[in-house]
């Protein structure tokens, strides 16, 4: 301490050195913290001490650490959670990789996801995440990510793509800490394959009904629309969009009118030919439907809904 001191006395422009032992002299010395910082900031007049930094390492000498600083891991357990959950969805990602311990605290935090989208293609998967990323799956190397994708996305190649995207739609969807105001759900294939039959497998897993706000889906067969509406918290779920085929609307429509999730949504948006009552829509503000036919009475008892 006192040869730095002297050599600060003399001469300027020195770089400042490692201050750390000059802090830990006061501290055995029975200095004061800002007895500490006076004399240094004294002693290297022409440098500025930061006082963050000498109030760290002063408490830590002070409790009988050294020199080691305190790391990510060397925090307690209970305090990891709530670091988590201020993380950034990229981020929150990379936390996983970190290690099996961290993984398991990220993965019983909640999500910073509030978006999720998920397109099931004949020859690649992909997921919109918050709008900012995307995360593309497929086996095909030379296979480029369409141009909706977010700038920042990552690409997955292999042949089992199909099990690594579901690895990542299943550390989402049973985290019941999750929750989104936006979920939707589309499936471009021209026939059903194991990707309709591995959602549904998935959703049907789930010990809890997801929060989501909006919903909409996309599918070829209705029982994946029966399936994602079913997996979905009543009374939460508030927009509903369905576009699928009109096979058997008839029989969709006689399962989705007895649901929670239908009787309690706000909004409805149905592209398919509907033969069915109008009387199902009336609990709906808003809805958008195509209809093969109104009666009169039905006219009648629509104009009077408010």
């Amino acid at each position: 301490y006192e040869y730095w001191f002297k050599e600060y006395s003399k001469k300027t422009g020195r770089e400042l050195p490692d201050i750390r032992g000059c802090i830990l002299s006061d501290v055995i010395n029975g200095k004061s913290a800002k007895k500490s910082i006076d004399d240094l900031c004294d002693a290297f007049k022409h440098h500025k001490i930061d006082k963050e930094y000498h109030e760290y390492w002063f408490k830590r000498f002070e409790n009988g650490h050294l020199f080691s600083q305190v790391t990510f891991s060397d925090l307690p357990e209970d305090v990891l959670p709530g670091i988590v959950e201020k993380c950034d969805l990229m981020s929150y990602l990379q936390l996983r990789r970190v290690s099996n311990g961290l993984r398991r605290i990220v993965d019983y935090s909640k999500p910073p996801l509030t978006l999720l989208a998920v397109r099931f293609g004949e020859n690649s998967i992909i997921f919109h995440l918050n709008d900012d990323i995307s995360l593309f799956f497929t086996h095909r190397k030379r296979e480029d990510p369409p141009p909706y994708c977010s700038d920042y996305f990552f690409k997955f190649v292999g042949n089992d793509y199909t099990k690594m995207a579901f690895k990542y739609l299943e550390m989402f969807l049973k985290n019941p800490k999750l929750q989104l105001s936006t979920f939707h759900v589309a499936i471009y294939n021209y026939k059903p394959d194991k990707n309709n039959q591995m959602i549904r497998d998935l959703l049907n897993s789930l010990s809890h009904k997801i929060h989501v706000e909006r919903t909409s889906c996309s599918v070829l067969q209705d029982e994946d629309i029966i399936t994602v509406l079913k997996c979905l918290k009543p009374g939460t779920l508030k927009e509903m969009r369905v576009y699928g085929n009109n096979d058997s609307e008839r029989l969709l429509m006689n399962e989705l009118v007895g649901m929670e999730q239908w009787k309690q949504a706000k909004f409805l948006q149905f592209d398919q030919l509907l033969d069915t009552s109008i009387e199902h829509f009336f609990h709906f503000n808003e809805f958008y439907i195509n209809i093969v036919s109104l009666s009169i009475e039905d006219v009648m008892n629509l104009s009077h809904v408010s």
